[in-house]
């Protein structure tokens, strides 16, 4: 069985990013008690010998599972819903996508749990090699994100030990429709779902939302700005419903942006409960003459709509200078919604080869200047 080890100050720990540089110190990092000693391992679904702990399955693992009603876990980032059980396991359905089905990215996986257990093991089947994980305890992230040892399609694990048995409310974040088979604790420390409300920052945008490649040329859907953001804004969770490709007006069949901004991902996106709902961008939206901004402008009132009953509302910019930033700005007006210019948030340095996507530090620039400007704009919990 293959397994890594990562200290709490090494590397993707304390002060330094998951892929060996700086990382953005806005970010609320929990403190050294909140540190755990994290291993992961692939090619098996057995935990090394000396984690002989209780396995606690989200609900029963043979009928569906009732994701409001579950008193061991939160989901609280994905919509709420069933997650349908395959085999012994539960996984993200189709259904649940942000797009739907005609389009790829599933929403992020996100669970909470609240336990005393120094031990805290999630055993799952990731979809790749080397997955990414985010680690969040009591609400300020462990570390940037950072890739566990794991086979694609096998069971493999990932475990903490936190230096003391302390209550904690822990969240494990990845990518959707990795199988998870459940988790860990000491047999004395069962895990509990936490009680209260959360406040979730919602975020609905394109690549530059929901990540290109894979650092240090790229960056991923956890490097990228919104959790980030979420995170120094103060929000508890969010829920990114970015994809890749699409813009605020659909352009016609077979197109990857059948489902514009306002389209599909919004009524489960709502189903989280949001605090707040910013929209970023679109440079998608590439025409330029005036029916093609009207258009714009009509979309995002649309959006604004559809997303009326959320009482904090942002629409930000399209990161450049385009006519195509006005009429955006136009939609948000209409409706008396704040708009957030990123004229200037993303830079020529930022940008990788392609000159489109930034790289993994374009996207920490990209976070340091989205702060700001959503944070005068009125974008806190």
């Amino acid at each position: 069985m293959a397994f890594g080890k990562l200290g709490a100050m090494g590397r993707g720990f304390g002060t330094f990013g998951a892929h060996g540089g700086l990382s953005n110190n806005l970010i609320r990092y929990a403190p050294a008690i909140d540190q755990p000693i994290i291993t992961s391992g692939g090619g098996a679904a057995s935990f090394p010998t000396m984690t002989l702990h209780q396995m606690k399955r989200i609900g029963d693992n043979t009928t569906a599972v009732d994701m409001d009603n579950d008193t061991k876990f939160r989901y609280l980032g994905m919509p709420t819903g069933v997650l349908v059980p395959d085999a012994v396991n539960t996984m993200v359905v189709s259904s649940l996508m942000p797009g739907g089905t005609a389009q790829a990215r599933t929403w992020d996986t996100q669970i909470e749990m609240l336990t005393s257990s120094k031990f805290i093991a999630m055993s799952w089947t990731p979809t790749v090699s080397t997955p990414l994980v985010l680690i969040v305890v009591n609400g300020k992230w462990v570390s940037a994100a950072f890739n566990a040892t794991a086979t694609a399609g096998s069971g493999s694990f990932v475990m903490l030990e936190f230096p003391d048995n302390r209550a904690r409310r822990v969240k494990f974040i990845a990518s959707g429709g990795n199988k998870i088979f459940g988790f860990r604790t000491e047999l004395a420390y069962p895990p509990t779902r936490p009680t209260g409300s959360a406040t979730v920052a919602a975020m609905v945008g394109d690549s530059l939302s929901a990540g290109s490649g894979t650092p240090p040329t790229g960056a991923t859907f956890l490097d990228v700005w919104p959790h980030a953001v979420a995170n120094i804004l103060g929000f508890d969770h969010c829920c990114n419903a970015s994809i890749g490709g699409t813009k605020w007006v659909a352009s016609g069949a077979g197109d990857v942006a059948v489902s514009h901004f306002g389209g599909g991902r919004i009524t489960p996106l709502l189903t989280t409960n949001p605090t707040a709902i910013v929209f970023a961008g679109s440079r998608n939206d590439s025409n330029a003459d005036q029916a093609a901004l009207d258009a714009i402008t009509s979309a995002v009132s649309a959006a604004m709509d559809a997303v009326s009953t959320v009482s904090k509302r942002f629409v930000m910019g399209t990161f450049t200078s385009l006519s195509q930033n006005a009429a955006v700005q136009a939609g948000a007006a209409a409706k008396s919604v704040p708009f957030v210019d990123m004229t200037y948030g993303l830079q020529a340095a930022d940008l990788g080869g392609d000159s489109i996507h930034p790289t993994y530090q374009g996207a920490i620039n990209l976070r340091t200047r989205i702060v700001p400007a959503l944070r005068a704009a009125g974008c806190v919990p």
